[in-house]
This record gives C-alpha cells, sequence and structure tokens, in this order.
C-alpha cells in the first residue's frame, strides 16, 4: 500500500481547502507537506489499479516514474524524499463534487509490518518503573547514553568515498600554508584565528591541533563530518603522525614549550572530544578502539601528559562499558502513573490518548535517539539506504502507524463509532504536541489527510467545535509554508526532552548536499564550509537524542503500536466508500428536507417535540395545558455552531434538563446554580410539576400505551425526580428559609409517588434530604484578631515566627471562610450584599485585614535594614502559601507589597533575590485572571483560590452581554449563565480535599496584640520614612558610610549596601554614555573632598562606577576590563599588564546551560600559581555558581596547570551571605572593594 505519506506528490488544485470536506471523494489539501516521511522506500513500480476501482485511470508513466531509469536533476523529488527547500508544493483543495480522488504520480506497495526494533535500553529504566503509592520521589540521574552500534550494518560507510592518500610514517604537517592546500573564509585571512574554508585533509587535522590556539567549533564539526571525506583510521593515523612530531636541531627547549606541548594537547583534546562525544565510531571498530588504547598507553603515558592520557583511557574504557559522561541532569521527578487500558489486548479505541501518545512518543525517541550522525552525510537515506538503517527504520514506522490508523478509521461501519475514532487522532496528536513528539503529529495528520479519510464529510461533521478548533491549529503548526517555519519555531521554544519531524532536517541537508560541491571548484580542496552548515543541522538534531522521557512503559499499548496492521490504500479506500457513500446531489438533500419539515409540522400538531418519531401518528391527551409540546424555533431556544444552548425560554431549559435520554449533569447543575438570576423556585417547581404530566396517548391498543408509558413517560418522570434530588443536595440553601416551598416540594413528591410506583424509593429518599437540609450556619465568621485585650505572656516579634507556621495558620482561617460560600453569594455580584453573601463579605474582611497587618509591620520598622527583613519575610510567607496552594491570603500579602511598591523601590534594592522571588508571584495580585485560571486549573485540591481574581473573571462574564436576548425578557441568555456556573464549579472543586492545619495559639496571641493601622495611615506612614534621612537616597550620604576594608565581612543589608544599589539606580536611569558617568564621578570627588585619608575610598568608588556602567550596558566592554586588571593589580600586588583575558566559546553549554557562549574569566601569572580572578560591583550565589563553572572550564582545558597551584579569587563591592557561604564551601577567596 502506497502509504499517506508517500502519495504527498500528487497534483491538487490551486484553490485554497475549505476547513471541512465539502465532497464525499475530497482529496487531502496538506498531503504534500508530508513529503519527506517515505524517503524512496521501494524502487518497485507502481501496481495497476484494481479493474473496479473508483478512481480514474493512473497518468502515463513518464521518464522520472520508471525505476529503470535515473530521475532528471530538474525533477520534482521521488514521492517519500524531503521536498527541496524553497519550493514547497502549492496548498490545493478537494476535486469538484463528484470527482474521485487522483492516485500518486507513482503508486509503491507498502512495506510489510515492521518488527520491534533492536534499540539501546531506555536510560533510567528505573525511572520508568511505576511506584507505590506514598512512596518517596527517587532521585534521578538522566545520562547521556550511547546507543549500541550493529557493527554487521556499518562496517563500511565509507566505502563510497574518494580518501585523500597520505603516506603512513612520514610527517606531512611540515608543508606551509597556501591558497593550494588551505582556504579562509573571506575577511578572515589577516585575524588572529582565521575561519576555515577549505582545505586537503592534512591542513585540516593540522588546523585541528593548532599549536597557536583551539578551535573547539572546527573540531566538533569535523568529527561530526569527516566520514564524508576521509575513515576513521585515516583520521586516527594523521592525528598519530602529528602527536610524533619532529624535533628540531637547535632551541629544543623554546620549541618543547612553544610547540610541541600546545601540539600534543590539542591532539589530547582531538581524541578526547572524540572518545566522549562521538565514541559510537569506536564502539563500531574493534581495531580503532584497541589502537587508541595502545597508543595512549605506548606513546601518550610517556609523555608529560600523563594525567591526561589517564583520563583519556577512562573515557574509552566507560564508553565501552556504555556509561555516558558528556551531560547530566539531576532531577527529583516520578513518572506519571500509567493509564493503563482496562484489556489485555486493547483496541485503538480502547486506549486512553494520552497514553496513547506517551507509549508512541516512546517509541519513536528510541528510534530517533538510536540514529547514528554519520547516517545524515551524503544523503545515505536516500543513496546508499544499507547505511542509514535507523533513519529508514524511523521513516518506515512513522509510516506504518499513519497507514494503520488509516484502517482504524475506515474500517468502523457505524458513523457515530467512526467520528468517534477521528476524534481519538485528533486527541492524540494533541498530546503528543504536549509531550514535544511533532513527528508523531506529522503521521497523524497524515492519516487525517489521506483520500479513503479526508473524504468522509459526515464523519468530519460529527466532531466538536473544540475538535475541529485542535486539528486546525495542529495543520498551522506542521504547515511546510516558509520552510516549515511554525515547526522551526516551535522547536526552537520547546523544552527537552523532543522528537523532532526528521523530515525537516533531512530537506535542510539536502539543501544543503545539493547546493554545494564537495570539494572546491578547480581544485582538491575539502569543502569545508558545507561540512560547517551540515554540521550544525547534525549537532541540532543530536542535542535532542539525549534527554529521555520520563515516562513509564505500558507493554500492552506498545505491542498494539509495533504489531499494527496497515491496509492496504485501495482497500482501505473501498472500504471509505462502502461505509459512507458520497453525499446526496442538491435535488435530493431538497427533496428530504421537504420531508423533514412536513414531518415536523404534522408532529408538531400531534404534540410530539421531536423527542420520539416511533409516536408520530398517534394522537396524545392532555396537549392544552401542557407547556412543552412547543416545537423548538429561534423564538423559544436558539444554539450555537456547536449545539450548546445561547438562550431559551424556561420551559426549554426544564425540558433540556429532564430528557427522554440521559441528561447532561453539567447543564443540570448550570440551570440549578443560576435560577435565582431569572425566575423564582416557585415557577421552577410548577413547571417540574407540568413537566411530570407528560401527555398520555388517546385511543390506542393497551400495548401500545405500555410501550409508550415505558419508553416516554416514566424516563422523563426519572429525570425530573432526579433534577429535584439534585435541587435538594447540592443546592438546597435556596430552600432552607423557605417554609413553603419546602412543603411543596413534599406535596410534590408525595403525588408523584401515587401516581409512579416506581419512584417510590427515590421518593422516600428526596423527603428525607428535604427534612434533612442543614441550617445555615450562624456562627461568626473567623477574624484576624479574637481578642483586644493585652496579654501579660511574651509574645514575641513578628520575625521570631517561621513562615510556614504563619502561612498554616492563615490557611486554617481561609478554609473555614471558604467552605462556607455558597453559590448563591457568587451569582449577580451578590457579594455587593452583606445580607445575600455573608461568607463573600466576611473573606473580603478578612483579607483586608491581612493587608492592613503587613503594611503596618513594614512602614513600623525604624530603619531600611529591618524593613527588608520584614519584606523579605512576608515574600518567604507569600512563597508558602503558594506551595500550599493556599491562594487567597498569598494574594492580599502580595498586594500590600505592589501597593506599597514605590516607597519601597529602596528596600527592594537590597534584597534581589526576594524582589525576583516576587515578580515570580506578583500575576496574583495584578489579577491576571487567565494566567492565574491557567495555574489553578492543574493543581490538586486541596485549594482555596484567590476569589479576587475569581470575582472579577466573574464580573467580566456578568457584563458580558444582557440578560435576556428579546425585548420580552423570555429568552434567558443561557450562555452567561453558563460561563458564571462553570467559573463557580471549577472553584467549588477545590473543596473536594481539606488541609491538615490548624490555627496557631502563639501566632494568635502574636496578631491579638500587634499594632495594625488602617491602609489610608499605612501609606501615610511609608511616604513619610522617606523624609526621614535614614531612609533617603542622597549620594552625599556615600562619604559618611563606613569602609569595608578588603577581608572584612557584613551580614544583611547595610546603610552603605543601600546607597550603593541607591547609586545602581540612578546610573540605570541616566546613564547613557561615559561622559555621564565621568560627570558623576567628578560630583562624587567634590562631596567627598580630596583629603588622603579618603583617597583609596574615593578611587574604589571610580572604578566601582564604571564596572556599575558595565554591568547596565553604558560603559565599553574594553573599558570595563581595563578598569577589573587595574584592580586586580591593586589587589594582589602585581602590574596590571601581569593580568590576561581568558575567552573561551562554551560549546556544551556546561556554564550557563545553553552552547556556545562565550565566557570570560581574568589570569594573573605570579611565580608558579595561577589566579582565576572575576571582578563585579555586587556579587550573589548565582554568580558565585557561575564563576566556578567558568574556573572548572579553564582547568579542564588546561589539563597541565596542577589544582595545587590555581587559587580562585572573587573582588567585590558586595556580597549576599548565601553567596559568601557558597564561595567558602568552594574554597573561592573573596576579597571586599570599599563599600559604595
Amino acid at each position: 500500500m502506497s502509504s499517506p505519506v508517500s502519495s504527498a506528490l500528487r497534483k491538487l488544485p490551486k484553490a485554497a481547502p475549505p476547513p471541512l470536506p465539502n465532497d464525499g471523494n475530497s482529496e487531502s489539501p496538506s498531503l504534500k507537506r508530508m513529503s519527506s516521511f517515505s524517503s524512496r522506500l521501494s524502487n518497485l513500480p507502481a501496481p495497476p489499479p484494481p479493474e473496479d476501482s473508483p478512481r480514474v485511470p493512473p497518468k502515463p508513466t513518464s521518464a522520472r516514474d520508471s525505476p529503470s531509469l535515473p530521475p532528471k536533476p530538474s525533477a520534482p523529488p521521488k514521492p517519500g524524499a524531503p521536498p527541496k527547500p524553497g519550493a514547497p508544493p502549492k496548498p490545493g483543495a478537494p476535486p469538484k463534487p463528484g470527482a474521485p480522488p487522483k492516485p500518486s504520480d507513482v503508486e509503491k506497495p507498502r512495506p510489510a509490518p515492521l518488527p520491534r526494533p533492536t534499540l539501546p535500553a531506555r536510560p533510567m529504566s528505573t525511572m520508568n518503573a511505576p511506584q507505590l503509592p506514598g512512596a518517596k520521589p527517587q532521585r534521578h540521574v538522566f545520562t547521556r547514553r550511547r546507543t549500541t552500534i550493529n557493527h554487521q550494518q556499518e562496517a563500511s560507510p565509507e566505502e563510497d568515498l574518494d580518501v585523500e592518500v597520505v603516506v603512513v610514517g612520514t610527517y606531512p604537517f611540515d608543508e606551509p600554508d597556501t591558497p593550494a592546500n588551505i582556504r579562509f573564509e573571506e575577511g578572515t585571512e589577516n585575524s588572529p584565528r582565521p575561519v576555515v574554508n577549505a582545505g586537503s585533509l592534512v591542513k585540516l587535522v593540522e588546523r585541528l591541533t593548532y599549536d597557536k590556539y583551539p578551535d573547539t567549533k572546527l573540531v566538533n564539526a569535523f568529527l561530526l563530518t569527516y566520514r564524508s571525506f576521509t575513515t576513521p583510521s585515516q583520521l586516527f593515523d594523521l592525528l598519530q603522525s602529528r602527536w610524533n612530531i619532529p624535533e628540531p636541531s637547535s632551541n629544543l627547549d623554546e620549541w618543547v614549550q612553544k610547540t610541541q606541548t600546545p601540539i600534543r594537547l590539542r591532539v589530547f583534546n582531538v581524541f578526547k572530544t572524540w572518545v566522549q562525544t562521538y565514541f559510537r565510531d569506536f564502539a563500531a571498530d574493534d581495531t580503532l578502539y584497541n589502537r587508541l588504547i595502545d597508543f595512549v598507553k605506548t606513546t601518550m603515558m610517556k609523555s608529560t601528559l600523563t594525567t591526561a592520557a589517564e583520563s583519556l583511557i577512562k573515557y574509552a574504557e566507560q564508553g565501552k562499558a556504555g556509561e555516558g559522561l558528556t551531560f547530566t541532569q539531576t532531577v527529583i521527578a516520578t513518572p506519571p502513573k500509567p493509564i493503563t487500558p482496562k484489556v489485555d489486548s486493547p483496541s485503538f479505541l480502547d486506549v486512553n490518548p494520552t497514553e496513547f501518545a506517551r507509549q508512541l512518543t516512546l517509541l519513536e525517541h528510541d528510534a530517533y535517539r538510536a540514529i547514528n550522525p554519520w547516517e545524515f552525510l551524503k544523503q545515505r537515506w536516500a543513496k546508499k539506504k544499507d547505511q542509514a538503517p535507523n533513519i529508514l527504520y524511523m521513516i518506515q514506522f512513522s509510516n506504518q502507524v499513519s497507514n494503520w490508523l488509516v484502517g482504524e478509521v475506515v474500517k468502523v461501519v457505524d458513523l457515530r463509532q467512526r467520528t468517534l475514532v477521528l476524534k481519538q487522532v485528533i486527541e492524540v496528536a494533541e498530546k503528543c504536541r504536549e509531550l514535544n513528539n511533532y513527528n508523531a503529529i506529522m503521521e497523524l495528520l497524515a492519516c487525517l489527510d489521506s483520500s479513503p479519510v479526508y473524504r468522509l464529510r459526515q464523519s468530519w461533521a460529527g466532531l466538536s467545535r473544540s475538535t475541529m478548533k485542535t486539528y486546525e491549529s495542529l495543520k498551522e503548526l506542521m504547515s511546510p509554508n516558509n520552510g516549515f517555519k511554525n515547526l522551526r519555531a516551535a522547536l526552537r521554544t520547546a523544552d527537552p526532552p523532543a522528537v523532532p519531524y526528521l523530515g525537516v532536517f533531512l530537506t535542510d541537508l539536502t539543501f544543503i548536499e545539493e547546493g554545494n560541491s564537495d570539494v572546491l571548484h578547480g581544485t582538491k580542496l575539502i569543502n569545508f564550509d558545507k561540512r560547517r552548515k551540515i554540521a550544525t543541522v547534525i549537532q541540532e538534531i543530536r542535542q535532542r537524542q539525549h534527554i529521555p522521557y520520563n515516562l513509564c512503559p505500558v507493554t500492552s499499548v506498545q505491542d498494539l503500536i509495533l504489531n499494527s496492521k496497515p491496509l492496504e490504500e485501495e482497500v482501505a479506500y473501498k472500504l471509505s466508500v462502502q461505509n459512507e457513500q458520497k453525499l446526496k446531489s442538491p435535488a435530493a438533500l431538497k427533496a428530504e428536507k421537504e420531508a423533514l419539515k412536513a414531518a415536523a409540522v404534522n408532529k408538531k400538531r400531534l404534540g410530539i417535540t421531536g423527542e420520539d418519531d416511533e409516536f408520530a401518528g398517534m394522537p396524545l391527551e392532555g396537549l392544552d395545558d401542557y407547556p412543552f409540546a412547543v416545537e423548538d424555533s429561534p423564538e423559544n431556544i436558539q444554539l450555537s455552531k456547536d449545539g450548546q444552548i445561547k438562550g431559551a425560554t424556561l420551559a426549554k431549559l426544564i425540558e433540556r434538563i429532564t430528557p427522554k435520554h440521559s441528561p447532561d449533569p453539567g447543564f443540570l447543575s448550570a440551570v440549578l446554580m443560576t435560577y435565582p438570576t431569572f425566575t423564582t423556585s416557585s415557577a421552577l417547581l410548577e413547571l417540574l410539576r407540568s413537566r411530570f404530566h407528560v401527555p398520555l396517548l388517546a385511543n390506542a391498543p393497551p400495548e401500545m400505551k405500555k410501550e409508550y408509558n415505558s419508553k416516554r413517560v416514566v424516563p422523563i418522570q426519572i429525570r425530573i425526580f432526579n433534577a429535584v434530588k439534585t435541587w435538594i443536595e447540592k443546592f438546597g440553601y435556596h430552600v432552607v428559609h423557605d417554609g413553603e416551598l419546602k412543603e411543596e416540594l413534599l406535596q410534590f413528591v408525595d403525588y408523584a409517588v401515587s401516581q409512579n410506583r416506581l419512584l417510590a424509593r427515590t421518593g422516600e429518599s428526596i423527603r428525607q434530604k428535604i427534612q434533612d437540609i442543614p441550617e445555615v450556619e450562624t456562627d461568626p465568621y473567623p477574624t484576624l484578631r479574637t481578642s483586644n485585650e493585652e496579654s501579660s505572656e511574651e509574645v514575641g516579634d513578628f520575625l521570631d515566627f517561621p513562615p510556614q507556621q504563619i502561612a498554616n495558620h492563615f490557611t486554617a482561617l481561609d478554609e473555614i471562610i471558604c467552605n462556607r460560600i455558597q453559590p448563591s453569594e457568587l451569582v449577580s455580584k451578590a457579594w455587593l450584599n452583606e445580607a445575600q453573601a455573608p461568607s463573600m463579605v466576611a473573606n473580603e474582611h478578612l483579607g483586608l485585614e491581612i493587608q492592613q497587618w503587613v503594611g503596618t509591620e513594614i512602614v513600623n520598622q525604624p530603619d531600611p535594614q529591618k524593613q527588608a527583613q520584614v519584606v523579605s519575610h512576608v515574600v518567604d510567607i507569600a512563597q508558602a502559601l503558594f506551595d500550599m496552594n493556599s491562594f487567597n491570603a498569598a494574594y492580599h500579602m502580595l498586594a500590600m507589597l505592589k501597593s506599597l511598591s514605590a516607597p519601597l523601590k529602596l528596600v527592594w534594592t537590597t534584597i534581589p533575590r526576594k524582589q525576583q522571588q516576587f515578580e515570580a508571584m506578583s500575576h496574583l495580585p495584578k489579577r491576571n485572571a487567565r494566567r492565574c485560571l491557567q495555574d489553578w486549573a492543574v493543581i490538586t485540591p486541596p485549594a482555596i483560590p484567590a476569589f479576587e481574581v475569581f470575582k472579577k473573571k466573574l464580573c467580566a462574564i456578568e457584563d458580558s452581554g444582557p440578560d435576556f436576548l428579546d425585548n420580552e425578557g423570555q429568552l434567558i441568555n443561557f450562555s452567561k449563565r453558563q460561563g458564571v456556573a462553570d467559573l463557580i464549579r471549577s472553584m467549588l472543586d477545590y473543596r473536594m480535599a481539606s488541609y491538615s492545619v490548624e490555627q496557631d495559639a502563639a501566632f494568635q496571641k502574636y496578631l491579638n496584640t500587634a499594632s495594625i493601622m488602617d491602609l489610608k495611615s499605612v501609606k501615610a506612614k511609608a511616604l513619610e520614612n522617606l523624609k526621614d534621612p535614614k531612609f533617603s537616597l542622597a549620594c552625599a550620604s556615600v562619604g559618611s558610610s563606613t569602609k569595608i576594608r578588603s577581608g572584612s565581612s557584613s551580614s544583611g543589608p547595610t546603610t552603605t549596601e543601600v546607597s550603593a544599589d541607591s547609586i545602581k539606580e540612578a546610573l540605570m536611569d541616566l546613564f547613557t554614555e561615559e561622559s555621564f558617568q565621568q560627570l558623576l564621578c567628578d560630583q562624587v570627588q567634590e562631596q567627598m573632598g580630596i583629603s588622603e585619608a579618603m583617597h583609596d575610598l574615593r578611587v574604589e568608588l571610580q572604578e566601582q562606577v564604571v564596572l556599575l556602567g558595565c554591568r547596565c550596558g553604558t560603559t565599553s566592554v574594553a573599558r570595563g576590563r581595563q578598569v577589573a586588571h587595574e584592580i586586580i593589580a591593586r589587589k594582589l600586588l602585581a602590574s596590571p599588564s601581569d593580568v590576561t583575558d581568558w575567552i573561551e566559546v562554551d560549546h556544551e553549554g556546561v556554564v550557563y546551560g545553553w552552547p556556545d557562549e562565550e565566557v570570560h574569566l581574568n589570569l594573573l601569572h605570579k611565580g608558579t600559581t595561577t589566579f582565576l580572578v572575576q571582578v563585579d560591583v555586587h556579587m550573589d550565589e548565582d554568580d558565585v555558581a557561575s564563576f566556578e563553572r567558568i574556573a572548572s572550564l579553564y582547568q579542564n582545558s588546561n589539563p597541565t596547570s596542577s589544582s595545587a597551584d590555581v587559587r580562585r579569587v572573587l573582588i567585590t563591592g558586595t556580597i549576599t551571605e548565601s553567596a559568601r557561604a557558597a564561595a567558602i564551601k568552594g574554597n573561592v577567596e573573596i576579597l571586599l572593594l570599599a563599600s559604595l
């Protein structure tokens, strides 16, 4: 069977496709984008279509269709080959009604179902094992694993190479650089580090091991692509020859130091990178591995690089054992609990979409990470298929899954069931998007866009609007327009793990291979610029291969996928036509519509509402007083496109909550929750009574009456009883104050039971519930203070109480109020009236008290240092509340901090980490309803939402439209009520579980005695504090600050640090050029005077101003480094000329987490000691951690430097306590500048 993917190049009409198929034989408009899946799986000619095929005969074969003739260079790619960049297929549209779909230009038979692949074990198998309930989460280490190589398949991937011959035993690296053996990129020839554009094999290896400087980018690009122009054995020979550089006849010591040692270091680093990152070359060739071990032991070990040689042997042995060294990521994570099918051998519909997506992702990620880098070279997946087995396997696996799902859809006879299968495929694709499995999304879209599935118009029409919206968004994501622009953007922002769509990379590689020659024109120089571009693509592929998914395998689901049997395309198409005939002609549809209209008129005359066609010809009794005999019309009910009720009369709403068939519980709850906004309880009960008297058949045989009673009357009466039961159980607060309504309900229940004895048991239950409706609680609501009496006991200070203790106390208070809130308090802004919403008003009062208390605690502090401690404590309390999902109290605390943002601007600068923590939670006091509701939708109860956020969202819904959609006030706007009910229901769901916390007696005593001001007084006090000299932002206070000598320590934010941060804030606002910085320096000098006693402080102040400008981006980097060198020289008693810069590109991303970032370090060599130094005006814990990683990167890049001879030093103006502790722990010395 030719897969839906392989049919990608068939010609389609140029018109844009409609959102849904418009004809029974419509062909998919998006098949063309799938062409990169199949990659020319077979060279067999297409089989002729069956004689009875409903399709048009295939076009006459052309030269490009013949498997015996090579395609012309300008011909389109074969089906399945990756599309060439820049020429995406034009979007098409389904053919005209009645026209059968066209076949592929080349139809190829479908390969046999694939066996389970022999793949390397998935990393961290213990992680994938489900844990017992209550088990402590395990600490897992995700480790980059090297996949096992199949020696037989990949023994000679270089057989098609034109390898440059190098004579073994000679030293080929003495030849000088000339245009005949090496070329550099234009503009870089005379730079200190020219970029290699092309060169001979010898010159490329020479540049890999260049004695003047290292080039890690060149090394990585070379090792990824060298198999396209040489062999591993040839490369090993050249590196070995490079190591054995001949000795000169004179100046031996200088030559060893400046030439031999750097070259051997570079050779070692190339071997190290080769072994650590690309060990598959050695795993596939035991001879090469043995040569490496022998060379290291017999040659390297006898040089000065003994330690480095030992480490290389260790890396090789660990690689042979399968232990990864190049990447580790430590997380504490428990995999999600698998959703196991209820049957042992499940079908596609038996599997939950989420779990199906997980298992498909695990299988595809296994296949993806098994692909070797050399399979991407020289288009081996298309030209040398035996040399790219893993790429071919992944393409075939994708086609198999896609074609199997086509069969799963078309073989279903029942229309509703077929629509369910379609919906399941779309839901699986959406779950794959959540898992970042873009390859699976493409294969699932290939199924949906195949001709047999795409033509199923009636099945597609059964999908909901939201499902179709999901489908359209997936198509937009995977659209090939603009070179897969949307998909590439998603890949860039997707957090690993991920399975990218392989066709995108194969397209890029095809473009590079065909657009660039292997050698420079007119020469035999290797075109390394082409290899560098190829290496960039392969590196992007590799970086997503090594991070595993934290998922548990489910064998039954994986077996279902791996053992799937796809249908042949012709068979699938026949089944599609057989199970869903093409649509009727317009004339037939018109006639059918007229017949249905006539039947509806007859039903209306007979009093039948559309629920039962079976009794359409039978007359009914008692229609005159039955308000539910009216046919649906725009005057009494309006529906949205997805079938939801937009507006309806009260009778139509009652009719919908008491249908003959199973009702919608959500809709029933929405009506009962919001009915006080459009009717009364008595009117609702009266309509339920009327609905109970279902009209009976007149003049019908007893057997017919009995059948009508069992199929229509009894089901409706049962629905009415269930509605009353729900009313009493969940919304009994409407009844509790109305004794007359209680009595009427009891009378109705008794009457209903007397009319239908089948309702006796339910009736007794309802009667009991009516009598047991609990009275409204009259206990007082909790407040911040329980007493205003003075206590003789020592109650302590606010800072004495741990944040978690305070968070538990406020959570206990909020939970009491939250559990007493009734849904009626949230409808129609009832919280504006205390009588209607006492619990909501109590919650508002408690929140106001929390804000007043927090504000008072902050502004009553005597100095900025104390204020900073209190603000930090409040942020910690809010964070503890966040961690408990107790958002209501957190909202009020953060709201108070937000309202004091201007007066606390100075304080925040002294606690930057707390400010960042506050900003991370700031969406809550901003009442960002969309962000909050999205975050809360995934939390697990118990939880207490911030009611102010819900009130804002409820107000927006209430104000979104009128209460009624007509001028008479009959057509209720139920879309608005449904939105209100859904939001209230989501809020009440958080009460399904309770907190195990209690109010804290000790903290309550403190609150009872604490001073609390109103909000107006709090803000006035905050503004008054700003006028106090202790809180002043004036720069003149610097001169009176205490000087901190080098090596002294400081704890907490001081007045000195406050002034420094104020200057920092001013500089960030004012600095635009260096002249302005000099002006500020002059001003400070003038204020401080030029006395000899202040000289050192003045100098260091000027230096810190320059460094601060560099940090803010207003000073040149060169100027900043110059000042840093001067500071280092003065602090470490050296000359500025002795300080040098070490600049390196962090290719692996070990410092900042992302690759190819440039890192910088100051070096000072004094005797045998090397100082690694970093200088900045302020350092926190993150700065210390980054410095330690940079220092480690330097020492790893210079293995000859002994750890005993290296000292790590930080020079800074201010440093946090946590940073100081981290530095001490890491043996990092700290030298303090004069503090600002």
